[in-house]
């Protein structure tokens, strides 16, 4: 049961750091892209990486293979594929090449999950992607902002007898809208 002012200095408080903090992040993420270009080229594994991740990737550089003429699918249930002639230059068709024979999908984009790390890393140090770990401390920093927030307004909606709650709705609203601008 804590009074209104005190809460509302302790959330303020809270806010500002949760702002600060991911300010702070921002500017991290800034200065890693300082060194490199505004208008980083793209490769196609890298663009198929932003748009659909290791999935897309893995499908890119089998699209690849199979334009080429490299790759063989065979007619059954299930259908198989095998690569034939000289390895691929590119280090991605190459290991995926490698790894293609029985399986599924699935299973070729989980044995590949080292290489497409790798074009994860080199898109979060062109600056166009974010980096998992980065964005984790973001949520974490608002979150911190919004969970007092939320413990408070549901002790007070439970246990409201004659003290007021209509603050709370206008700053859960505020706090939601942060939550989102922070992400």
């Amino acid at each position: 049961s804590m009074p209104g002012p005190t809460f509302l200095f302790v959330y303020l408080t809270i806010l500002v750091v949760t702002f600060i903090g991911v300010r702070l992040i921002h500017r991290g993420i800034a200065r890693t892209q300082n060194g490199e270009d505004a208008n980083p080229s793209l490769g196609p594994l890298e663009a198929a990486y932003l748009v659909g991740g290791p999935v897309r990737a893995t499908l890119a550089a089998l699209a690849a293979l199979t334009k080429i003429g490299k790759i063989q699918v065979t007619e059954g249930t299930p259908a198989t594929m095998a690569y034939h002639g000289p390895p691929p230059s590119d280090p991605f068709q190459s290991a995926v090449a490698q790894e293609l024979g029985g399986g599924t999908l699935k299973t070729l984009v989980s044995k590949m999950d080292g290489k497409t790390r790798e074009i994860r890393d080199s898109l979060v140090k062109k600056g166009l992607l974010i980096a998992p770990e980065t964005l984790f401390a973001m949520w974490g920093l608002t979150l911190a902002a919004y969970f007092p927030l939320a413990y408070v307004s549901l002790e007070r909606y439970i246990h409201a007898g004659s003290r007021p709650v209509g603050f709370l709705h206008m700053l859960n609203f505020v706090a939601g809208i942060s939550f989102c601008i922070c992400l």
